[in-house]
C-alpha cells in the first residue's frame, strides 16, 4: 500500500505539472487572442485581462491572509477534522521543516520555496485536501509510513480529474491559437470571429495578425 501511494502522488504531480503547463499555454493564447480580438472589434474584450503571474498572486495574499488567523483555526481544526493521526502527523512534519520561522539562514530562493511548500501544506490542511497534502509533503520527501485504501481512491480520482482538465484545456480556442502554425491563423481567427456573429473582411483580419503588441 505505501508504494502505491507514493506512485500515486508522484503520478498525480507529473500531471499537474503537464496540467500546469498546458493552461500556461492557453492563457497565453487568451492573452493574444483577446488583445486582437479587441484590435478588431474595440470595446468588445477588455485590455486588462488579469496576467497569470497576477492570479498567482493573488493567491498568495489570499493564503497569507488566512495564515494570521492560523493558530486558531489549527487548534479548532485538530478538534474538529476527521483527518486520520497519521496524516495530521504528515502534516507536522511539513510545518515542522518549513515554517517561515525555522528558515533563518537560508538564501532567498530555497526559503521562498520553503515558505510556498509550507502555504501549500497548511492550504490543504485546513481543507482538508488530503492529494494536495501529500504532494506537498512529497516535496520535502515526506511520505506516509501507512495509509488506507480511501486515500489511494482519492489519489486516483485527482489524477482522472487532473486528466480531464488537460483535454478541456486543450480543446480551448486559446490553446489552440497559442500553438497554431502561422500560416493556419488568418483562417482560423476569420472562423472565428464569424462564429461568433463579426465577419470582418480577410485583409482587415491579416493585418491584424501581423501587429506586433506593444
Amino acid at each position: 500500500m505505501k508504494s502505491d501511494i507514493k506512485l500515486s502522488i508522484y503520478q498525480l504531480k507529473y500531471i499537474n505539472e503537464h496540467l500546469t503547463r498546458e493552461i500556461g499555454r492557453k492563457d497565453s493564447g487568451e492573452r493574444d487572442l483577446a488583445w486582437r480580438i479587441s484590435e478588431l472589434i474595440p470595446g468588445v474584450l477588455s485590455e486588462s485581462l488579469p496576467t497569470v503571474d497576477e492570479q498567482i498572486e493573488k493567491i498568495k495574499i489570499d493564503i497569507a491572509r488566512e495564515e494570521t488567523e492560523n493558530s486558531e483555526i489549527l487548534e479548532k481544526d485538530e478538534k474538529n477534522n476527521n483527518l486520520p493521526d497519521w496524516l495530521k502527523a504528515i502534516y507536522r512534519k511539513v510545518a515542522k521543516r518549513s515554517h517561515p520561522d525555522k528558515l533563518s539562514g537560508m538564501d532567498k530562493e530555497d526559503r521562498d520555496d520553503m515558505i510556498e511548500t509550507y502555504m501549500c501544506a497548511t492550504e490543504a490542511y485546513l481543507s482538508q485536501d488530503i492529494p494536495e497534502l501529500l504532494m506537498a509533503a512529497s516535496d520535502l520527501n515526506i511520505y506516509p509510513e501507512s495509509a488506507d485504501k480511501n486515500t489511494l481512491q482519492l489519489l486516483s480520482q485527482r489524477i482522472a480529474d487532473s486528466e480531464a482538465d488537460i483535454q478541456n484545456t486543450r480543446s480551448s480556442h486559446f490553446w489552440i491559437w497559442a500553438g497554431i502554425p502561422d500560416d493556419q491563423k488568418l483562417t482560423f481567427l476569420v472562423n472565428f470571429l464569424r462564429q461568433s456573429g463579426y465577419d470582418i473582411s480577410e485583409e482587415v483580419v491579416e493585418k491584424c495578425i501581423a501587429k506586433e503588441k506593444k
